[in-house]
Formats: C-alpha cells, structure tokens, sequence
C-alpha cells in the first residue's frame, strides 16, 4: 500500500501512540516522539488566523510511519507584500530505525514543500544531518532555487537585577 500524507485526526492517536512505541523499542533516541495529540497545543488552527500549527502523518494504510508539523505565519517581505510562510518542524520517521521506511522523510519534505512552498527550517544539528542534506537535494529540484545559510544566534546574559540577589 502507498504511503499517504494527511491532516493528523483525533482517530490517528492510538496509532501515533504505537508509532512512537515502536520508535523507543528499536533503540531511538527517547526524544524522537511524535505528538500525541491531534490537535496541537501551542498555536492550534483557529478560525481564518494566519498563524496556526498543523500537525501531518504519512500513513501506511492505518499504521503511522512518520509525521511532521508546519507552523504557518504571514511575513512582511521586502517589496511590500505579506506572504505566508511555513516553518518545517518536528519531522519524524520511522525510517531512522527500519530502513525499509528510509522514504518517509523525503515523502514527509516533498508533502510539506506542496502545501507550503514558502518553507523554512531551524535547528537542524548541522549540514551533516540527514534533513540539511534532503534540503539541499530536494528543494532545488522542486523550485529551481533555494537558499540556506549558517544563522548563529549571539545571546547575551545579564546578572539578574539586585532584588533577585540574596546578600
């Protein structure tokens, strides 16, 4: 059976429950667990607001074989016009424990770039990593152009103010 890409539902919790069972049992990092929740906590659709997350399975007839979620946000660009952009977050395959899925993750980015063209991503551990690499491989062949570069973020920390000090 194809692997299919769709909304997740509250009726897909039970086999996100066994996805991400199946993840800890072959030795995943105890960090890779897909939501367990339909619908999302932080920022759920609501109404027509531009800013919401949704939450996507690739599903294998009723069994879940990954899953990644899009944070949509209107952005003012440089010429003026506000467009909306997705961010590209939490993907999670279970090909990064049984390689005969090694396809979801690709399947997972080409969804998310058809519903999104506008995509960005953060914190993806470096270039060596296998979603910075699918980027470099999928997206240009999608749009002809894509850019990526380094963003090292500086942050500076300040003492706390004196009336949180105990003498």
């Amino acid at each position: 059976m194809p692997i299919v890409i769709e909304p997740y539902r509250q009726e897909h919790e039970p086999a996100v429950a066994e996805f991400n069972q199946r993840l800890r049992a072959a030795g995943a990092d105890q960090d890779f667990v897909f939501y367990p929740w339909a619908t999302p906590r932080w920022l759920p659709p609501s109404g027509n607001s531009p800013l919401n997350n949704k939450f996507f399975l690739a599903l294998d007839g009723k069994t879940v074989r990954g899953g990644y979620a899009l944070k949509h946000q209107d952005f003012l660009f440089p010429d003026g016009t506000v467009r909306n952009v997705a961010y590209y977050h939490h993907p999670l395959s279970e090909g990064i424990v049984d390689k005969a899925h090694a396809i979801v993750g690709t399947l997972l980015l080409r969804d998310a770039l058809n519903r999104s063209p506008l995509l960005y991503c953060l914190g993806m551990g470096g270039y060596q990593n296998p979603l910075a690499q699918m980027l470099g491989v999928i997206a240009p062949s999608r749009s002809g152009s894509m850019s990526s570069g380094r963003a090292d973020f500086c942050v500076k920390c300040k003492p706390p103010a004196p009336h949180l000090c105990v003498a």
